[in-house]
């Protein structure tokens, strides 16, 4: 078994071969030794290869070990060789190698002949040609650069051991920290194994003469890195796709080297599912400096511009769980999102484009900084205490009055203020520092929908965030400005949008996705989601106010079907999400207007509420009447109300209080508050949005 070591850990070495990557260790040829015919040495030499390669498979390798195995393996080569020939020669073909191998050292030759391929393979990718004999000077050169490579193994080794218990396949998150290492491991070897005895690399890396060797290995990955690292070539800094030079390969080996370990990085903390935020506040930060390292470095090149379909191409292969096709959605929105933030139209990414991302990029991360090393006086008291609810469970008292921000969530919290603050800086046309509703600021945040969707298909996540698509930019703009501007907790009714009411509507939606990842894993039909501790927890006044189970599953089914959703299915992450994120809208409401808390609202806190809201039910107050009114079996409106001498303003006021009291719009004049009861329920307030307001919002 004496090449077959020697030539497998060497692939190990150059490529990774099936460590750790998804492919299954290659067949071994079975070979074995002639023990009548070889004097001691030569069996001693078999017999600590095998025995060091049985150590490599149990993943107790020493780095002493493998260096072991290569002289071993020399020490065969050079006796074979003499044996065979009688003296050595200059070079020697692949076919004379495996003479060398068959003849006296080794009886059988079954397979014998790829693996000779292999190792000769690895000595083309180095010398940057296919030549058909290799010099006995570059085998022994070979030898030599693989005896460095030994702490290396040593530790793919181990890796590769843990990657092959079964709860690390079964553990994401433990699967991609063991593939981040394994390649960090191995990419290391392979920056040794291209250098020279004076630390200098001397040869160029050819692209074709690289691929030619695939047939040998046969790994589904290869062409995945290799094209990455050509693209990244070509990309970042402006040279050609099909050949890195000599004096280029040491940076751009680096440069997928961080760029693959920071995707591995961003894939381990996004299977946390964002549960806390340090872990989105890490993947936010690594993103960050994922995308900046690629700008910074562009930026310094000759590169004219970098083409939309070449980084789509890019981080389709970076991210090993995604196509090209998921990795462009990613890559249009930020194209979009580019276009509005730097009111650039262009498709790609030009130089100015690129030096203003990476300013943007660069200050959110000085931003992050400054107000880790010294917060007191980076953000002030009015401003904490703005910030200080976001982080935490609003529904929850004991979560919402919290004192304190973790380092996490303070650097989140500045990095997302320093976007925000530069977005409103572009928008911002009377200079307040506030937003107004327009078709900008609703295409803006529909990329930036459109952005997360995309992260999660790089992600490999099956489920992405749904679009409004059936809603026009100014309904969407509606919409932001009733959930910013009069529902959240700093929402301050002024019908604009401060920096404070964005970050609130940011954490709103980071807060949907950490509750989500809190369930366990097993899948959940919508009943068990109610019946879990998460759930009741998590919705505690919620809880509180149904007199039932029965009643509460009720309420959340009726959700379920608003949404078109089959309750009789397992619901899907996305499916969740809405149903989640609507019932925590609804929550926002009564925690905002309920102010006895008794789950109910009164006359007097609708009599409140009523101004927040007044825009927004007088525009579809207008719409319908428009339409020549609202028919239904309930409720007829018509051309007749004209005829009434009540002001307008008094009986679109008489409407919104029926409307939240019955669930529906009235038949007729809306009676007075004062001759019946009004009040309104959680309940009432999904059955208005069901029958009516999604009308509303789908025909704008």
């Amino acid at each position: 078994m004496l090449f077959k070591r020697l030539f497998f850990l060497g692939c190990i070495a150059m490529i990774g071969v099936s460590c750790g990557f998804g492919e299954n260790t290659p067949s071994l040829p079975e070979l074995h030794v002639h023990y009548d015919k070889n004097d001691k040495a030569t069996k001693e030499s078999f017999y600590l290869i095998e025995k060091n390669y049985k150590k490599y498979e149990a993943g107790t390798l020493e780095a002493a070990d493998f260096e072991e195995m290569i002289d071993r393996c020399e020490f065969l080569l050079l006796k074979g060789a003499s044996k065979l020939m009688g003296e050595q020669k200059d070079s020697y073909s692949p076919k004379e190698i495996e003479i060398i191998l068959t003849s006296g050292v080794l009886a059988e030759s079954k397979n014998i002949q790829l693996w000779v391929e292999r190792f000769v393979g690895i000595i083309h990718i180095i010398l940057g040609s296919d030549q058909s004999r290799i010099s006995f000077a570059d085998i022994k050169e070979m030898f030599r650069r693989m005896r460095l490579t030994a702490r290396h193994i040593s530790n793919v080794s181990e890796l590769q051991k843990k990657l092959n218990i079964p709860d690390a396949s079964s553990d994401q998150h433990q699967y991609w920290e063991i593939k981040r290492d394994v390649f960090s491991e191995i990419m290391k070897a392979v920056e040794i194994l291209l250098q020279d005895s004076k630390g200098r690399i001397n040869i160029p890396l050819v692209k074709k003469v690289i691929l030619n060797q695939q047939k040998y290995f046969h790994l589904e990955s290869w062409n995945r890195y290799i094209d990455a690292a050509y693209l990244i070539n070509r990309i970042i800094y402006n040279h050609s796709d099909q050949y890195i030079a000599k004096e280029d390969i040491g940076s751009v080996l680096k440069m997928t080297r961080d760029t693959f370990e920071k995707i591995f990085e961003i894939q381990v903390l996004y299977e946390e599912k964002m549960l806390d935020t340090p872990q989105f506040s890490a993947m936010f930060e690594k993103y960050n400096l994922l995308l900046d390292s690629f700008l910074e470095a562009f930026y310094k090149s000759e590169g004219e511009k970098v083409r939309a379909s070449d980084l789509s191409r890019l981080l389709g292969m970076l991210h090993l769980a995604s196509s090209e096709e998921e990795a462009g959605i990613f890559v249009n929105a930020l194209v979009a999102l580019k276009g509005y933030v730097f009111q650039n139209q262009d498709l790609d990414f030009t130089r100015t484009d690129v030096q203003k991302m990476h300013l943007l990029l660069l200050g959110a991360r000085e931003s992050a900084k400054k107000a880790e090393e010294d917060f007191s006086n980076h953000v002030n008291k009015t401003d904490f205490e703005k910030i200080k609810p976001l982080w935490k469970n609003p529904l929850q008292p004991n979560q919402a009055n919290v004192n304190a921000l973790t380092i996490s969530e303070v650097k989140l919290s500045s990095m997302l203020l320093y976007f925000i603050d530069h977005l409103i800086s572009v928008y911002d046309m009377n200079r307040d520092g506030k937003l107004v509703v327009s078709s900008e600021l609703s295409g803006i945040v529909r990329s930036v929908q459109h952005l997360i969707s995309g992260f999660k298909k790089l992600m490999g996540d099956g489920s992405s965030v749904e679009s409004a698509t059936a809603l026009n930019p100014d309904v969407v703009g509606k919409i932001i400005l009733v959930i910013g501007d009069k529902l959240l907790i700093n929402s301050n009714r002024d019908d604009a949008l401060d920096r404070f009411e964005i970050l609130d509507m940011v954490s709103f939606g980071i807060e949907n996705d950490r509750f989500l990842a809190s369930l366990t894993m097993k899948p959940l039909s919508w009943e068990e989601w109610v019946e879990s501790g998460q759930f009741q927890n998590y919705f505690s006044q919620l809880v509180r106010s149904f007199p039932s189970h029965k009643v509460l599953y009720n309420y959340v089914l009726f959700i379920v079907k608003m949404f078109d959703i089959d309750p009789a299915q397992i619901p899907t992450d996305n499916q969740l999400r809405m149903v989640c994120g609507f019932m925590r809208l609804v929550e926002h409401i009564f925690l905002k207007y309920d102010t006895d808390l008794n789950g109910v609202l009164s006359l007097a806190e609708l009599t409140g509420m009523y101004p927040h809201f007044e825009p927004l039910v007088k525009e579809a107050f207008e719409y319908y009447k428009a339409k020549g009114g609202v028919s239904t079996s309930t409720a007829t409106w018509s051309d007749t109300w004209n005829y009434y001498t009540t002001s307008w303003d008094d009986i679109r006021k008489n409407v919104f209080f029926y409307a939240l009291t019955y669930g529906a719009f009235p038949s007729a004049m809306p009676p007075d508050p004062s001759t019946y009861t009004v009040s309104c329920k959680r309940s009432v307030i999904v059955r208005l949005f069901s029958e009516r307001v999604k009308e509303f919002l789908k025909d704008e």
